[in-house]
C-alpha cells in the first residue's frame, strides 16, 4: 500500500508545491527516488529525497477533501 499527501494551503486549498509518498518496501522507495529525481514534469524539475522515519503526523488528514476557493 502506498500513502500520499499533497501539502495544501489552508486558505485557498491550492498545492504548496510539495508532497510526501510512503512506500511499504524501502527498496521500492529507493528505486522511485533514483528514477524520479531530476525528472521534468509540467515544466518543473522534480526533487526527490528519501526519509528514514517521517514524523508521526505526516499523513494525518491525508484523505481530506479540499475545495478550491477562487480569490
Amino acid at each position: 500500500m502506498v500513502k500520499s499527501r499533497v501539502s495544501r494551503s489552508k486558505k485557498t486549498g491550492r498545492s504548496k508545491g510539495y508532497a510526501f509518498i510512503e512506500f511499504d518496501d524501502k527498496s521500492v522507495a529507493e528505486i522511485a527516488v533514483q528514477t524520479m529525481n531530476g525528472y521534468l514534469m509540467f515544466g518543473k524539475k522534480i526533487e526527490c529525497h528519501l526519509m528514514d522515519t517521517p514524523h508521526k503526523d505526516t499523513f494525518k488528514h491525508g484523505n481530506r477533501e479540499w475545495n478550491f476557493v477562487p480569490n
